[in-house]
This record gives C-alpha cells, sequence and structure tokens, in this order.
C-alpha cells in the first residue's frame, strides 16, 4: 500500500472518515476551495467555543482560498492560504450592453419566474437571460414554454457560461448563488431578491441592492442605469499564484 506524500482535494464538508485516516498517518491534507463557503456552511463556519482537540482529526491541515475575503468571518481552524482561482478572477474589460441575468436554480424557480415575467414588458428593449441551473436541464423545453409570449427572454442552460453573461450584461437577479460574487467582480449590478435564503449573502450586502418587489427591482434598475454607477467591492477570486503555490508546496514538503 502506497502512502502518498500529501493529499489534495476537492469537497464540500463531508470527507472527515479520509481526514481522520490520513491524520491519523500523518500524510498532510490540502483541501482546495470549492466554491461559496460562509456563516451558514456548517462544515466551514464552527462555533468558536468547539473543542479544537476534538475537531481536528477530522479537518484538513491547510485550506486553499480564493482569495482572502474567504477566510474572514468564517471559523474553520486550519491554515488558510489564499492561492487563487485563474478560472474566476478578474475578467479582461469589455463593453456591457444593458441586458439583465437572472441566476435560477430548481427551488428558486417560482420566485424569479414571476420577476421575469413582471419585468420583461417593461424592458422590452433589453435582452432578459434566464440562466438554469444544471438542476434545471431536464425542464428546458418547460420553461421555454413558460416564456414564450416574451422574446426578450432568452432561457440558458448550458450553451453560455454564467462568466461569459456577466461580461456582457450590467445587471444580474439572484436569490442566492456563488455567482453573486462573479457578478460582483466583473462589475456587474446585482440585484438580490429578498426571498428564500438570499439572507446568506449577507456577507456583501453593501455592494448589492436588495428588493422586494418587481417594481422595487425595475426602479434600482432604472435608476443605476442612469447613474451608471458600480459598486468597488473586494476580491473575491484572485489570480492563480503558481509561486506562492510551489513555495507552500515545499514548506508542505518540508515537515
Amino acid at each position: 500500500i502506497s502512502k502518498p506524500k500529501i493529499i489534495f482535494l476537492v469537497q464540500n464538508g463531508i470527507q472527515k472518515a479520509m481526514f481522520k485516516a490520513a491524520n491519523d498517518l500523518t500524510i498532510p491534507i490540502v483541501e482546495l476551495q470549492h466554491g461559496y463557503i460562509g456563516y451558514v456552511h456548517p462544515a466551514y463556519s464552527y462555533p468558536e467555543n468547539i473543542d479544537i482537540k476534538v475537531l481536528q482529526p477530522f479537518l484538513p491541515k491547510y485550506f486553499f482560498t480564493f482569495s482572502d475575503f474567504w477566510a474572514q468571518n468564517r471559523f474553520y481552524p486550519v491554515q488558510k492560504i489564499s492561492l487563487g482561482c485563474s478560472f474566476l478572477d478578474e475578467q479582461k474589460e469589455t463593453i456591457k450592453s444593458d441586458d439583465i441575468v437572472i441566476v435560477s436554480a430548481n427551488i428558486y424557480h417560482d420566485f424569479l419566474k414571476k420577476i421575469a415575467l413582471n419585468i420583461a414588458p417593461i424592458f422590452k428593449d433589453k435582452k432578459i437571460y434566464y440562466k438554469l441551473h444544471p438542476n434545471q436541464f431536464h425542464h428546458y423545453q418547460n420553461i421555454i414554454d413558460e416564456f414564450s409570449q416574451h422574446h426578450n427572454i432568452q432561457v440558458i442552460s448550458n450553451e453560455i457560461s454564467i462568466n461569459d453573461l456577466f461580461l456582457k450584461c450590467c445587471s444580474a437577479v439572484i436569490i442566492q448563488s456563488t455567482a453573486t460574487y462573479e457578478a460582483l467582480q466583473n462589475k456587474v449590478n446585482v440585484y438580490l431578491y429578498k426571498v428564500a435564503d438570499y439572507e446568506t449573502h449577507q456577507d456583501v450586502f453593501e455592494y448589492v441592492d436588495l428588493f422586494d418587489t418587481s417594481d422595487d427591482l425595475i426602479k434600482l434598475i432604472q435608476e443605476n442605469e442612469n447613474t451608471k454607477s458600480v459598486k468597488d467591492t473586494p476580491t473575491f477570486f484572485e489570480p492563480f499564484n503558481k509561486d506562492k503555490f510551489l513555495q507552500v508546496l515545499q514548506e508542505i514538503e518540508s515537515k
């Protein structure tokens, strides 16, 4: 049986048995950030009064994050190192249209469908991209049929990535999604609909607009278009730092 020098993995807080086995064998474990982590994620935000000695055998030794932002306000008692993520880091400058992207998911569809249907007649000159979550792809044609009376609503499955939509649109309507941070990184005005678990994103409330109704949303979009305002935000996704990665790797192997 081989004994690896280091274990790298991406997971979602579930690989406790692997962590325990590797820690028992003194094999260093490096977890790579998978996406959103925050105070509502029980695998990444433990009570600060928890017994660390009991917890540590079930945690990785190191946690590589997309940027320093993800180490804030989250009690995850491992060594956190910001190494970036080139797939999601800040994109090149592009000329954005006034179009709108709505970021959906199966649990949010009933909420967001009504928003799309309500704003489509008001913004007839804008394209409204209704971006499906992969868990909605099998309902693709049904959702197209729901919007068939509005030619400015285009349902998107996987033919255009969410990042490409953020490069071309100036507004994003979201309830809860890691795409919130991707949109802000791409200088998109984000409008969070105050339903379901939108409070997951309270760590960025100061950088987004919150709304309760379609009328509120319409007003906010029109106001931001008139002012051409885009809020400055933290860096959520840094470019991957190869030199730092190699340096950290050497330090881990030397221990």
